[in-house]
């Protein structure tokens, strides 16, 4: 890890881990991992030790609710089933304490296939400890920074890529209206260009 860290530096990029563990979480941010994708089980002090050294952590709720939900009808083996059952109920606890630690918190799902549709559930499923505001700060300039684009996207401000949804409602009241897997989103643009409904 140190070498793939040491490389992807000296090409000025970044390398993301795919950790659950808090052991491993540990080892990898002490070894300079730039981004943690999961975090499950992240304990105090290594949230403490993410804010540190700035490394972000992308939790992934929706995936471990939906897995956890329909996995078994998907044909997942009864051991990671077990897995999911003994995570599921915890999993928030990570989002808890990263934010209690000042740790950067990335937006992810993880969702792919079959349960893609259950992508807007991160949205709810993080309202038991983040703000509307946090949780949308999350999905736009925080994600933007973790691809080192956060000079062109992730906020409204001159020069930035015009990225940009219209929301029938107030998000920052009732983050739950991305529930709706864009019903109430009539109008998505794309770099300036209009790819669902028109002004």
């Amino acid at each position: 890890m140190r070498a793939v860290v040491d490389e992807v530096e000296r090409h000025e990029v970044y390398v993301t881990a795919h950790v659950h563990p808090d052991a491993a979480l540990r080892r990898y941010i002490e070894l300079g991992v730039h981004c943690i994708e999961h975090g499950t089980l992240i304990s105090e002090a290594t949230a403490a030790l993410a804010a540190e050294k700035d490394v972000a952590v992308v939790p992934t709720l929706a995936v471990i609710k939906a897995l956890h939900r329909y996995g078994a009808e998907m044909g997942f083996p009864a051991a990671s089933l077990a897995k999911l059952a003994e995570i599921e109920p915890v999993a928030i606890g990570a989002v808890e304490r990263l934010k209690r630690a000042g740790a950067r918190i990335g937006f992810g799902t993880d969702l792919i296939g079959p349960l893609d549709r259950h992508q807007c559930l991160e949205f709810s499923l993080r309202r038991e400890v983040l703000s509307p505001f946090e949780i949308l700060k999350s999905a736009t300039s925080v994600n933007a920074d973790i691809l080192r684009a956060g000079d062109r996207l992730g906020r409204v401000t001159p020069g930035y890529l015009a990225d940009l949804i219209v929301v029938d409602g107030n998000p920052l009241d009732d983050v739950g209206l991305f529930q709706e897997d864009g019903r109430l989103v009539p109008i998505v643009m794309k770099g300036g260009v209009f790819l669902k409904g028109e002004p």
